[in-house]
């Protein structure tokens, strides 16, 4: 889970320094989750299609679809994480 976003409330609102660490911690969470359906794809679904005799196609196809949106995620905090533009004259 995204630390910065649990503690915000305790705080009453996110600080900059807090904010700056929140893609970060939303990459952390989406890399753990990656690596849990990482051993999905590998271990776990090739059992279960052989031992039930289903398809997991669909899910493989959601975790990429999924992976598509985390990183659209992961861009916009980014964008917002950064120090606006400044003009110069």
């Amino acid at each position: 889970m995204c630390r910065p976003l649990l503690v915000a409330p305790l705080h009453g609102s996110i600080d900059d320094e807090l904010w700056r660490d929140v893609p970060d911690s939303i990459s952390q969470s989406i890399r753990r989750e990656r690596s849990h359906e990482g051993y999905e794809e590998r271990k776990l679904y090739p059992y279960l299609e052989y031992r039930w005799g289903v398809s997991l196609d669909e899910a493989r196809t959601g975790h990429v679809e999924l992976h598509a949106r985390a990183d659209d995620v992961v861009e916009v905090f980014r964008s917002l994480a950064r120090p606006p533009r400044t003009r110069s004259p």
